[in-house]
């Protein structure tokens, strides 16, 4: 028992030092889902081009300071990704080229993820750096395209249908806070993927689909300290 009390001794006036920020946060960015394909060398032409699209997060989060300089955070928040491949090649028979293929296709994924995170404060900017666990809870895609074969003109239009795709990714979040005041933030934060969230095992060894995100937007403290 005096073993406790004298740890619990120890360790208050580091928890009494600590203080926390908790609210709510909505941001608006774009994003991508680059797939990437390996391929060797082909005598036809081919052109593959990742088009950003509007992505977007809301959710709560929990910042703890020592009361100094140094922060943790963690959220729970909604995200939501897209991203569009432009695709157009040459169509080859073996002896040369007898027509041409264009494809859109749109990627779209919304998960539930939870950031964590640390930083320094500088004055009323705060720098932090961190990675981020995402959980799909729903995803589709949609292929669109035309191709002209021997004079021959083709089209189609897939989906929407659900990605095979893995439910968990994880990847590095760096952001930054400003804080215009005791209550309102701006933020900026990005994401970059570390999984291929390709889930067929013979697609992968070809194939990386990885998520980047570029996001700024605002929070609203509930409670917290007064930045200075």
């Amino acid at each position: 028992m005096l073993r406790i009390f004298g740890l619990l001794l120890l360790f208050s006036p580091v928890t009494l030092s600590c203080q926390s920020t908790y609210g709510f946060k909505v941001n608006l960015g774009a994003s991508r889902i680059p797939a990437l394909f390996e391929t060797s060398p082909t005598p036809y032409q081919m052109t593959d081009r990742h088009v950003p699209q509007l992505s977007g997060q809301a959710g709560v989060f929990l910042n703890i300071s020592n009361g100094k300089r140094f922060t943790f955070g963690t959220e729970i928040i909604i995200s939501y990704v897209a991203g569009r491949q432009q695709l157009w090649m040459e169509l080859w028979d073996g002896t040369g080229v007898v027509g041409t293929s264009t494809d859109v296709i749109d990627r779209w994924i919304t998960s539930v993820s939870v950031p964590v995170y640390f930083g320094m404060q500088f004055g009323k900017w705060n720098p932090n750096l961190g990675g981020e666990i995402h959980y799909a809870i729903i995803s589709s895609g949609r292929e669109r395209g035309n191709s002209i074969l021997n004079g021959q003109t083709y089209s189609w239009d897939n989906g929407p249908e659900e990605l095979n795709i893995r439910k968990f990714d994880v990847g590095l979040r760096p952001g930054v806070t400003y804080h215009f005041s005791d209550w309102i933030q701006f933020e900026l934060n990005g994401y970059y993927g570390l999984i291929n969230l390709v889930k067929d095992e013979s697609f992968r060894e070809y194939a990386d689909w990885k998520v980047q995100q570029l996001t700024v937007g605002l929070r609203w403290n509930f409670h917290g300290p007064r930045v200075v």
